[in-house]
């Protein structure tokens, strides 16, 4: 049994600290930037666009508790799903790595998470926000265990 993202193109990640990019893309014609990226832009329909790493680290503009999810979803429930505010233009939905409501404003950083598994029984990784308040508890909880 093998992980494997979700969906081809979305993010890499840092293996080492478990952080994940996620892939955007920016228009050349209008600049605007679009998540997922894209082979033309969303906006004003050009052809050329180029692929960029979003920013790691964003805040909570909406957050709510998703308690029974669609039939196709293999992952567990109840699972945190929250408005993302990446740059000031650019705002995503995400699912986010707790099981209660987040304030708006909370900071978070972007990660990987197993969210189920695939016919073929590969782990199915799939990008998700933590709040830094959490990651930082979890890495003095890490370092405490050494």
């Amino acid at each position: 049994m093998s992980a494997k993202p979700v969906r081809e193109g979305l993010f890499v990640t840092d293996p080492e600290t478990g952080t994940a990019s996620l892939l955007g893309s920016r228009c050349a014609g209008c600049s605007q930037v679009a998540f997922p990226a894209s082979e033309f832009c969303p906006y004003c329909g050009s052809e050329h666009t180029q692929v960029m790493l979003l920013p790691q680290e964003g805040t909570i503009e909406l957050c709510t508790v998703v308690r029974k999810s669609s039939p196709n979803y293999r992952g567990p429930t109840p699972y945190g799903l929250a408005v993302v505010r990446l740059t000031p233009d650019l705002v995503i939905i995400a699912k986010v790595d707790t099981q209660q409501v987040l304030a708006p404003g909370t900071a978070v950083r972007c990660m990987v998470q197993a969210v189920g598994e695939d016919d073929d029984g590969n782990v199915l990784l799939a990008p998700c926000f933590r709040p830094l308040h959490l990651q930082s508890e979890m890495e003095r909880i890490r370092v405490a265990g050494s």
